[in-house]
């Protein structure tokens, strides 16, 4: 019995140390788990908000281009000889007079386009190029500006491929409307510029069904551009920051999908880790007219990742090493101490036991010496009866001896 309790307090330490250990290893594995999630949460996040940050200021780039195109349009539209030359339909007045102004304002203001529409809204003279004109303008941002009577601002793709931000104003004399004078900013170059600002790689995509492919493949040799309207099933690569695109990119283009939200994935590239962003592209209609592709090597970041990753898991398996050395030390310590307790214990049973034993032997004696005592006491009663029932059975005798020796004296 003694033996079998000593041999448990040995396996005290074990009985504590696994169950908490077996604790300590789950809270390890969810620590890491969320951790790790934790880690590439953010990862997300950071890519979400770049390309939120990239759109956000493609939006404030656009808007500020809307104010300067509509403050330039409205002057424009209120000088004299101009109106006076538009109400008359005379494009050789126009071309003289809005030539220079023309040409001032796309040294000062990137102008890239110039027209005047008469009041249908027919086209009378392109300034960017005169010999195309008797076409009518039915972009958005036309129609608006007949519909309200004021200055519209919008972008408007054009056939060729032309992501242009225009301003249109109306034209009157004497309250009278006589026509359109618009401006617009070719900003398909902007875009790229704004990749640059963020040191990333850009390439814009313009979707076929709102494009000519005579007049866009004409447009891009203008560019001294090579097109290729078959490369991708639904859309074309207008512009690009690199010469040339990468094969996984060309890969992922042939399949990638439309998205009316900015959004984005990371890819593998042999060593290379790549966050591909998509920025939707809309026109004056709220049509979405193609994308924008944000592509930034994230490997450094993401090896970065991965070193924290891996520095935690290292802090926490030496951390969890280390407190279980100390309770293993401290639970060794106080099994030392309950085997020392448990063994003073079981010395001072073992005290009581002997003790309680020559008690009992002596009580045995005792009782063995009152046991032999009450049989001689027993033994002498006896004899004391015997001998007094001999006195009597002698006296009566003796009486009955007097009585004959009497009666024979008598």
């Amino acid at each position: 019995m003694t033996k079998a309790i000593i041999t448990s307090q040995h396996h005290i330490r074990w009985r504590l140390l696994i169950p908490l250990l077996m604790i300590f290893t789950l809270m390890i594995i969810l620590s890491t788990v969320i951790h790790f999630v934790d880690l590439r949460s953010q990862f997300k996040e950071n890519m979400t908000r770049e390309l939120t940050m990239i759109a956000t200021n493609h939006r404030i780039s656009m808007t500020l281009r809307g104010e300067k195109l509509s403050a330039l349009a409205e002057t424009l539209s209120r000088e004299p000889r101009l109106v006076k030359a538009l109400a008359a339909g005379d494009r050789d007045a126009l071309m003289t007079l809005a030539l220079p102004q023309f040409e001032r304002f796309k040294k000062a203001y990137n102008i890239s386009h110039f027209y005047f529409h008469d009041a249908r809204r027919q086209t009378l003279l392109r300034l960017h190029n005169p010999s195309v004109y008797g076409d009518r303008n039915d972009r958005v941002s036309a129609q608006q500006a007949e519909r309200t009577g004021q200055t519209a601002v919008g972008v408007g793709l054009g056939k060729t491929g032309t992501y242009t931000q225009r301003a249109v104003a109306p034209v009157k004399m004497d309250g009278r409307l006589i026509g359109y004078l618009e401006l617009g900013e070719e900003t398909l170059d902007s875009l790229l510029d704004l990749a640059h600002d963020f040191n990333v790689e850009g390439y814009v995509l313009l979707y076929k069904d709102f494009l000519d492919r005579q007049d866009w493949e004409q447009f891009m040799l203008s560019l001294n551009r090579t097109p290729d309207w078959e490369r991708y099933p639904d859309r074309v690569l207008a512009a690009q920051t690199q010469a040339q695109v990468p094969e996984f990119l060309d890969s992922l283009l042939k399949k990638w999908g439309q998205s009316t939200a900015p959004h984005s994935q990371i890819i593998n590239a042999g060593a290379r880790t790549l966050n591909v962003g998509a920025i939707p592209l809309f026109d004056a209609g709220d049509r979405q007219i193609g994308q924008m592709l944000i592509l930034r090597d994230v490997s450094a970041l993401n090896q970065h990742i991965d070193d924290n990753f891996f520095g935690f898991v290292i802090s926490v398996l030496a951390g969890g090493l280390l407190l279980s050395l100390v309770l293993y030390y401290h639970l060794r310590k106080t099994e030392y101490q309950l085997r020392q307790a448990h063994k003073q214990i079981l010395e001072g049973v073992n005290e009581r036991e002997a003790d309680q034993r020559r008690h009992i032997e002596e009580l045995t004696e005792r009782i063995n010496d009152l046991e032999r005592f009450e049989r001689l006491t027993v033994h002498r009663e006896l004899r004391i009866q015997t001998l007094k029932q001999e006195n009597r059975r002698l006296k009566t005798l003796v009486n009955a001896d007097l009585t004959e020796r009497e009666d024979d004296h008598g």
